[in-house]
């Protein structure tokens, strides 16, 4: 064989043999980011046929007012788009969340005093990723705060959120989980300090029942890399073992620390509260 026809038969390998390329979740993430573009920028340059390419031909629209209803977003779209100059805002993605085939995808828009945050559901559809749910909510920009919450308080809220599902689970093996071998309550009338599996136990042999558990004004600070402070009100109503009803109203500050990877709280204190 020449190396004329060599250089062919490569070139027509190259051309028809079947390739399949490894999809990186970097490869997702570029994707999602250019999905939600077409309806940025569909948007500010009022080009509905830009915008339509981020949309499943279903997906829908969560319109919060008044009243409260669904829509079909490309039908809402391109009822309301009329062509005209490039709108004077601001847009940008602030956090793309990637599970699977599934995405969550938050983006702002801003205008002169208003701000609209977005939340996309999106699907991978053998055509590519496609928005199937978009909610939103319009803020003042005037009002916003430019506070956040770090990745250590959003993951100690979660185990703030599973303590007090213990309390209306009675599950007290998932609150030896939550608290740390070292952890000790204060704040009792008697003035002792409490531990992990007096509590534990107390919990697990609990009489009664919890019908509710509130937890509000609650407010968090990074206080080193590994331990987060976490303060608040909460609000305890159900029954003790005479089926009586009780309710105990309190303030409270948690220490939480990360040991061997996983968040638990080290020290509580609380105290009754009247209001």
């Amino acid at each position: 064989m020449t190396t004329r026809n060599c250089f062919s038969t490569f070139l027509l390998l190259v051309l028809f043999y079947p390739v399949t390329f490894a999809q990186t979740i970097a490869d997702d993430y570029l994707a999602v980011s250019e999905t939600v573009s077409y309806y940025l920028e569909g948007g500010t340059y009022n080009n509905y046929d830009r915008l339509s390419k981020a949309f499943h031909e279903d997906a829908t629209m969560q319109m919060i007012g008044k009243p409260y209803e669904t829509v079909n977003a490309l039908a809402f779209f391109k009822k309301g788009m009329k062509p005209g100059p490039k709108q004077d805002r601001k847009t940008s993605i602030q956090q793309i969340d990637l599970y699977g085939n599934a995405a969550v995808a938050k983006l702002h828009i801003d205008y002169t005093d208003t701000r609209f945050v977005d939340h996309m559901h999106l699907t991978r559809f053998p055509e590519g990723w496609k928005i199937t749910s978009k909610v939103f909510a319009v803020v003042d920009l005037t009002e916003v705060s430019d506070e956040i919450l770090s990745t250590s308080e959003t993951a100690v809220l979660d185990v703030l959120h599973r303590w007090k599902m213990v309390f209306l689970n009675q599950d007290a093996d998932e609150l030896e989980r939550i608290l740390g071998d070292n952890w000790t309550y204060a704040g009792g009338a008697d003035g002792k300090l409490g531990t992990k599996m007096p509590s534990v136990e107390g919990a697990r042999n609990q009489q009664g029942s919890v019908s509710t558990v509130n937890i509000f004004e609650v407010t968090t600070r990074s206080i080193a890399e590994d331990v987060v402070l976490v303060s608040g009100k909460e609000a305890i109503t159900g029954e003790d073992e005479n089926g009586d009803p009780f309710s105990f109203k309190a303030r409270f500050t948690d220490v939480f620390q990360k040991i061997n990877g996983r968040w638990q709280a080290i020290l509580t204190h609380s105290s009754p509260r009247e209001e």
